[in-house]
């Protein structure tokens, strides 16, 4: 019974910090901007007012929609993508992204959320073998480094996790992301007072 509290537990903080970082990751409001007044482009920016007010339902609505308009539209199709993580939709999520990556997005764009839809779906292992590299990007690289922890949290192989959220903490000094990490470590491990020094 303890065991079941503590995996639900740890399984609402993971699902903290991917909403979390879907909503706080610097692309979100500045590489995924459509300066466009086509109507896909006024469709798209429709989509990313409704996501940036928390409305993911109307913002998939409206994605969807500049997608009938134009199949090839990038940053609509990385947005949608964006939109179903944050919905809990890890499989529509991965299916949106990877054809982003098909059509040219970027690994800064698309890698982390991706990360995301395979961890929505327990998919560790196809996790640690396809996110491998942020390319000497800090911020990138300290992201990848949370979301392959997740990955061998999910996997129980704890020692790795707890060495590479720390590697985090030194990348991503200002984020809650690696701390909000261990804490889920912590309780994995059912050191709870140590998870509590994580949350003062």
């Amino acid at each position: 019974m303890i065991e079941g509290r503590r995996s639900r537990i740890a399984h609402r903080l993971a699902g903290v910090l991917i909403v979390l970082a879907v909503l706080s990751a610097p692309q979100f409001g500045t590489a995924l901007r459509a300066a466009t007044t086509t109507e896909v482009g006024r469709t798209y920016e429709d989509g990313l007012r409704s996501l940036e007010a928390g409305d993911i339902n109307a913002a998939i609505t409206h994605l969807k929609n500049a997608l009938r308009i134009d199949p090839n539209h990038v940053p609509s199709r990385l947005l949608i993508g964006r939109a179903y993580v944050s919905a809990g939709d890890g499989a529509s999520a991965e299916d949106s992204l990877e054809r982003a990556r098909e059509l040219g997005a970027s690994d800064e764009q698309s890698l982390i959320p991706l990360a995301h839809a395979y961890l929505l779906q327990l998919k560790y292992d196809v996790l640690l073998e396809t996110v491998l590299s942020g390319k000497g990007v800090p911020e990138l690289e300290g992201q990848i480094l949370v979301v392959r922890r997740l990955a061998y949290l999910g996997l129980r192989r704890l020692a790795e996790a707890e060495r590479t959220f720390n590697d985090a903490t030194e990348l991503l000094p200002d984020s809650p992301d690696p701390l909000v990490g261990l804490a889920r470590l912590a309780l994995e491990r059912g050191l709870n007072r140590r998870c509590r020094r994580f949350f003062r």
